[in-house]
């Protein structure tokens, strides 16, 4: 059985993280979570449907059995491991980089023709 209280603990930190490092807002974990959509790869969007489904089934007492721990440590543990990965700054200048090619290769374009 999960513990309530180490749960809710890891998914503040985890949605802290997803504020962090993706710039996602929301109120709750299930929020960021939707909010970061595609930003995320797919195998870290099931990861996060497992976690929300978790946090949805310790809602309530009975069905909070139900909730498989291995699962929502390796969710929480693939979610964390790929958001370590992302450096804000370096996707910045990625991009910064990326509109500047794209305007010198249609300027160089524009000159050609």
């Amino acid at each position: 059985m999960i513990d309530t209280a180490k749960f809710h603990q890891r998914a503040e930190s985890l949605s802290e993280m997803l504020q962090a490092r993706l710039g996602v807002r929301g109120k709750s974990l299930k929020a960021r979570l939707s909010r970061a959509g595609r930003r995320l790869p797919k195998a870290q969007r099931r990861a996060g449907q497992t976690l929300i489904e978790t946090e949805r089934l310790l809602g309530h007492p009975k069905l909070a059995r139900l909730a498989d721990p291995v699962a929502t440590d390796q969710a929480f543990d693939s979610i964390t491991g790929h958001l370590k990965g992302i450096d804000r700054a370096e996707a910045r200048r990625n991009a910064l980089l990326t509109w500047l090619a794209v305007v010198v290769f249609n300027l160089l374009l524009l000159g050609g023709l």
